[in-house]
């Protein structure tokens, strides 16, 4: 039974069986699997499969443009146990594709989660994984989304073959896995035996590492005669077996011959072996006994699942098949001190096809790919000269003994600790400062080479300066920097990284600024804006308020509001007075620029009642009654614009649109008795009433 379980469908999966074991003609073959850019279908063309037991997705580019695959909605029942789900597939075109690889949760942003990057080789099968997609316990039921970015196909058809999503950690929690002390090459993982239930690369042989029944590991030895403590280190001791595919090609599938072609000699070629010995021992050429749980982890995480068997002696011997004259290799172990890289190094004379910027050969990569170990990053330089240390089993400085020509140097140390400070103009410049490698590498230093944020900025300083000015850098903004120096072998290793922040600039101006009455009109006003859109690399602190009472002039009423809060209330105004205001954002840097103007003038209040309002008899005294009035004192804070007139305690005039006060009264009856009022009138409305006298008009 399979330990080790595949969250896609038969059909996703691209099975060549369904779930009654029945085969399905391509022809007929339904998937779920979609593409953009691109129109796909099922194959059993011979060239795209890497398994009889699988079909292919055949994608064909409508254009040169990016082609995506993706399939959603695959389902990841809830679990008891915490997992990290993964997707792995095989990929393969005419050119070396650029691969983005994403798994998710369906509907969901990617978040936290990186898409994998990978560059696969032409013209052979590549695996290709996404991120780790976490899973915690009791997260519910889950449906996930697989996407595949493809570019830089040049228009080729691109194969997939044996997608699977897995927890990846079904695998490595298997004690047998976790003690391994040997990592299985290419050709076992081909050769695997028959199981039903669930499928996933390289399935087959998971299950017979994991499984440590006797009968079993005895079935599937009597099957292909391999060695048992290959398979199974340490669980059957010494074995009676002496034949193997990696020295007996007549043994090996067809599809692993050009890889078996790399060795020679009657003894096995065995991958990584870690002992407590020191690297460059017999047989520990890569890695000490305490590294091997670790790289085991990395390398499934990596989806390095074993290419070739990785002696020093397969890789020289590949490298060689595409050098001319004496065809010197030299191999350095630990590459920029870590555990998973290897180094290969050629003679610039003898390597015809290299990189004139990068000093790096793509055939030359190309040649050792099959051979190289499992799990390995390997990197090709071309140099001029080889050069050997006591203290490495790679390259160094043993004395200058010197291989390969008269010059007798390799590039150089590392610059020490690199120094970041502010520029001339500190908010888009910042000055590096380095001290010379300890060891020129037996060549002067020449110039320098500098990296920000991981990318070449200056390939080559041209002067042995020990200082650059970066220019040109957005304010506010952590930059990080790696330095190297450059002799006649070529550019050394990095310093280590520093990093340097350029200072911010004031902000850009408050936008949209709108001034309101506030709940007392007459001497309150809101202001409200919008954030600036730049706010110049740091962060707003707060906002300065500048006020103009009837064009008195400008004052700053609020210097800093302390907040960032975009809104204010300003208070205790006078009626009746145009108020202009502008608003400026601050930040570290001080006080940016000023918004737009706002314009509001404060509401006037209700005039007071007018005085002294008097009656007398007009012409004729009978039907006419002269009014006369003095203006309030008090006006409201606005002109008086007319006034209002009340008779018998009735508006008879709304007003009278004049400042007079005077007024008559007319058509009124003989001997009546009349009563009237007066109210001033401004820009707020009518105030209080005057006095009311009375009169009475002449008899007949």
């Amino acid at each position: 039974m399979a330990t080790t379980r595949n969250y896609l469908s038969l059909a996703n999966h691209l099975n060549i069986y369904d779930s009654d074991y029945s085969r399905v003609d391509a022809s007929v073959y339904t998937t779920s699997w979609q593409a953009l850019n691109a129109t796909i279908r099922v194959t059993d063309t011979p060239t795209a499969i890497m398994d009889i037991d699988y079909y292919a997705l055949e994608i064909m580019p409508t254009n040169l443009g990016k082609v995506t695959l993706y399939l959603n909605s695959i389902s990841v029942p809830e679990f008891l146990m915490a997992r990290e789900m993964i997707f792995h597939c095989q990929v393969k075109c005419a050119t070396d594709v650029d691969t983005t690889t994403s798994l998710f949760e369906t509907g969901q942003p990617m978040g936290l989660l990186t898409a994998n990057t990978k560059k696969t080789t032409r013209d052979q099968f590549s695996t290709v994984r996404s991120n780790i997609w976490p899973l915690f316990r009791y997260e519910g039921d889950k449906t996930g989304t697989i996407e595949l970015d493809f570019e830089n196909h040049g228009g080729n058809i691109i194969y997939l073959t044996i997608p699977a999503v897995i927890n990846h950690f079904d695998f490595y929690r298997n004690s047998v896995v976790r003690s391994s002390r040997t990592v299985i090459p290419d050709a076992y993982w081909r050769l695997d035996f028959e199981q039903s239930d669930p499928q996933f690369p390289m399935y087959k042989l998971l299950d017979t590492l994991t499984n440590t029944s006797n009968d079993v590991m005895q079935l599937f030895s009597n099957w292909f005669d391999h060695e048992l403590d290959e398979l199974a280190p340490g669980l059957t001791g010494t074995e009676p077996w002496t034949k193997s595919t990696l020295t007996d090609p007549t043994l090996a599938d067809a599809g692993n011959m050009d890889w078996l072609a790399q060795f020679t000699g009657s003894g096995l070629k065995g991958n990584i072996v870690g002992t407590d010995q020191p690297a460059g021992t017999a047989r520990d050429f890569y890695t000490a006994s305490t590294d091997i749980n670790a790289f085991l982890q990395w390398q499934l995480e990596n989806s390095y699942y074993g290419r070739g068997a990785g002696t020093r002696e397969a890789m020289i011997s590949a490298a060689q098949r595409v050098l001319t004259g004496n065809k010197d290799v030299a191999l350095i172990p630990h590459f920029g001190t870590h555990a998973w890289k290897i180094q290969v190094q050629t003679l610039r004379s003898e390597t015809q096809d290299f990189d004139a910027s990068t000093f790096s050969s793509d055939d030359v990569l190309d040649a050792v790919a099959q051979a190289s170990p499992m799990g390995y990053e390997i990197f090709h330089m071309a140099v001029l000269f080889f050069a050997f240390t006591l203290g490495n089993v790679g390259l160094g400085r043993l004395g200058l003994g010197v291989l390969g020509g008269p010059g007798g140097y390799v590039p150089p140390d590392a610059p020490g600790s690199l120094s970041i400070s502010a520029g001339g103009t500190p908010s888009t410049e910042l000055t590096l400062t380095w001290p010379a490698p300890a060891y020129n590498g037996g060549d002067v230093v020449s110039a320098y080479l500098i990296r920000r944020d991981g990318s070449i900025i200056v390939a080559n300083t041209g002067s042995t300066n020990l200082t650059y000015t970066d220019t040109g850098r957005s304010p506010g903004t952590a930059y990080s920097y790696t330095v190297a120096a450059i002799n006649g072998a070529g550019a050394g290793d990095q310093s280590p990284s520093a990093s340097g922040t350029t200072d911010p600039i004031v902000s850009n101006a408050p936008t949209s600024l709108t001034a309101a009455a506030g709940s007392t009109p007459s001497s309150m006003i809101n202001l409200s804006w919008v954030t600036p859109v730049y706010t110049g690399g740091a962060a707003i602190v707060g906002y300065q308020i500048t006020e103009n009472r009837a064009g008195a002039g400008d004052v700053v009423i609020v210097s800093n509001t302390g907040s960032t809060a975009t809104t204010y209330a300003r208070t205790g105004l006078d009626r009746a007075v145009s108020h202009t205001y502008s608003v400026k954002a601050i930040n570290s840097a001080g006080v940016g620029a000023a918004s737009n103007t706002a314009v509001l003038t404060t509401a006037a209040e209700l005039p007071g009642p007018p005085t002294g309002l008097t009656l007398t008899a007009g012409s004729p005294a009978m039907t006419v009654i002269s009014l006369s009035w003095t203006a309030p004192t008090e006006t409201g804070g606005a002109a008086i614009s007319g006034y209002r007139i009340k008779k018998n305690g009735s508006i008879v005039v709304a007003d009278t649109g004049t400042t007079a006060t005077t007024y008559s009264a007319t058509g009124l009856t003989a001997g009546a008795t009349y009563t009237f009022a007066v109210a001033a009138i401004n820009s707020a409305g009518a105030g209080g009433d005057s006095n009311v006298p009375s009169l009475t008009t002449s008899g007949s």
